[in-house]
């Protein structure tokens, strides 16, 4: 039992709704529930059960801060909720300054200049919000028509309210095409601001953002949309107000060059040390940042996002005091050194902007992470239907009855209405098998590139397992993949042997193959097969 002060501090992440956008760089995939919210009360509970740990004596948590992850004014509410956050944190005079929002609902607010003056009082003298580019990009980039109009009339009303407003650009290969033309749209509005309420000059920051171990999102951005050199050498005149040092000294080829080549001065160390989070050990051991969501369940989460969020239990039914314990106890699994990581993942020629080291550590760590999975796939000639095959049809939103309910052994809830219509909109589709009307079990098919569409997402009800559901949902998709596609693929953790047996049964095979610069087999020590060859490379074996 804690005897003890167990923690420095607690930051407490609040998922109290999701986000109307799908930004295509998030690290949350864009995936959280916009439109399930969590209540002023449920918030006021979760927030209780750790506020009342730093007043114990002696206190098990010495100092809280309360955050609203995700968009905030996506929640009606958010208004009582932030005041609430800002009124139990410990550090509440860190949060206040500038209120960072897509302006989703200011843009909507009848009332505006009230929900200003509000955040006024709360401390919040500026509003700053993040652009892709010009209209047309920043709406493709953030996945919604009408965002960029949103973040400009938010910035308008801001401004009336005598606020500061300030934008950060995020950088793609093609979004620098927009760049000059942002800027002197930024500066058009900011002289017609002045001209009518008096507004101060525009501050502007521009970043590229940092890799996420885990984000298939940000997989997707790094090899489609993270710019290269080329790209921002074109615009060295006028990023150099903005970006510092010159490119050249942020792209990965650079980054190894220092890290496999440079004996390790001082400045060096200390850019190692906080690329593997080694600058004080000591500080991870007595600091934690925890999320939780509307349904009580507890997250824990990297500092440097060099792991992915795991799951430390619910709050209704483990309490907080387990959930202490079990983050206190978790070790995160160890990584290679950063140098093998390099020398083994990295790219010496690669020109990609990475403008933080632990950026590139943590693409490093996720492609090592991923040389550990297994790539399996299937050709129309060698695909085989289940002798015992279920009834298998797609999931629409009229089963959203069935899918609200627990569908796979590991999800403690299913989906809400609004994600369903989330994973639909990027692309993705269900199928599942139904008795009585229930969701028993459930595979998914996502695009991964234009001619590799995968089987994913597959999951049965711990008391439908070993029925042959997953097998059938399984066949299901990959059937309908063939129909469209000359492969199928399937991949999985090389541990997953339930997984592995599964796809196997249907016709799936080992095999070799690099989508979007990932080698999901290259590296990986496979059971015993030879001559492996994948279709999709055409005889081209490894």
């Amino acid at each position: 039992m804690l005897s003890k002060p167990y923690f420095d501090s607690i930051s407490l992440e609040l998922h109290i709704s999701g986000c109307p956008n799908t930004c295509r760089h998030c690290k949350d995939d864009g995936r959280r529930p916009f439109g399930a919210l969590m209540s002023l009360d449920d918030a006021k509970w979760i927030v209780k059960q750790f506020s009342d740990l730093t007043k114990s004596d002696p206190p098990v948590v010495k100092g809280l801060g309360v955050f609203i992850h995700h968009e905030p004014t996506a929640h009606p509410d958010f208004l009582s909720l932030q005041e609430y956050c800002l009124k139990v944190s410990d550090n509440a005079e860190e949060l206040l300054g500038t209120f960072s929002t897509n302006g989703y609902r200011i843009a909507r607010d009848d009332d505006y200049l009230h929900t200003q003056n509000r955040l006024k009082e709360q401390g919040f003298n500026a509003i700053k919000s993040t652009l892709h580019g010009l209209e047309g990009h920043h709406d493709w980039f953030v996945c919604r028509k009408g965002a960029f109009r949103d973040i400009f009339l938010t910035a308008e009303r801001a401004a009336e309210a005598g606020m500061v407003v300030g934008f950060n650009i995020y950088l793609d290969r093609y979004s620098t095409k927009d760049f000059v033309g942002l800027i002197d749209f930024i500066r058009r509005f900011e002289k017609n601001m002045r001209d009518r309420f008096g507004l101060s000059e525009i501050g502007i920051s521009v970043a590229v953002p940092c890799f996420v171990v885990g984000s298939k999102r940000l997989r997707v951005y790094e090899s489609k949309l993270r710019p290269r050199l080329s790209d921002l050498e074109a615009l060295r005149p006028e990023l150099e107000q903005f970006m510092k040092p010159t490119y050249d000294k942020y792209t990965e080829g650079y980054w190894m060059e220092k890290v496999l080549n440079q004996p390790l001065d001082v400045s060096m160390k200390q850019l190692l040390d906080e690329a593997a989070g080694d600058s004080d050990t000591k500080f991870y051991e007595r600091n934690a940042i925890l999320a939780v969501d509307r349904f009580f369940d507890v997250y824990e989460r990297s500092f440097y996002y060099d792991w992915s969020p795991v799951k430390q239990g619910n709050l209704k039914t483990d309490g907080v005091m387990a959930i202490l314990e079990r983050v206190k106890a978790y070790q995160p699994r160890e990584y290679p050194d950063i140098a093998p990581l390099a020398q083994g993942y990295g790219d010496r020629n690669s020109t990609l902007i990475h403008t933080k080291l632990h950026s590139l550590r943590n693409k490093w760590i996720d492609a090592w992470i991923n040389a550990k999975s297994v790539h399996l796939c299937v050709t129309r000639s060698e695909l085989i239907r289940p002798k015992d095959m279920w009834q298998v049809r797609w999931i629409t939103e009229d089963d959203h009855e069935a899918f609200a309910k627990p569908f796979r052994k590991w999800d403690n809830h299913g989906w809400t209405l609004e994600e369903f219509r989330q994973y639909q909109s990027e692309g993705n589709s269900f199928c599942g098998v139904f008795v009585d009307g229930r969701l028993c079990s459930i595979a998914g098919l996502w695009k991964r590139a234009d001619d590799v569409w995968e089987v994913i997402a597959v999951g049965t009800s711990e008391d439908y397992q070993r029925q042959g559901m997953a097998k059938s949902c399984v066949y299901f998709i990959a059937e309908y993949i063939l129909q469209c596609c000359e492969v199928a693929s399937y991949v999985t953790r090389e541990n997953n042997i339930a997984s592995i047996r599964t796809a196997q049964s249907v016709g799936f095979k080992y095999c070799a193959n690099i989508v979007n610069n990932d080698r999901w087999c290259a590296y990986n020590p496979r059971p015993s097969v030879k001559d492996v060859i994948c279709p999709l490379l055409k005889g081209d074996s490894r």
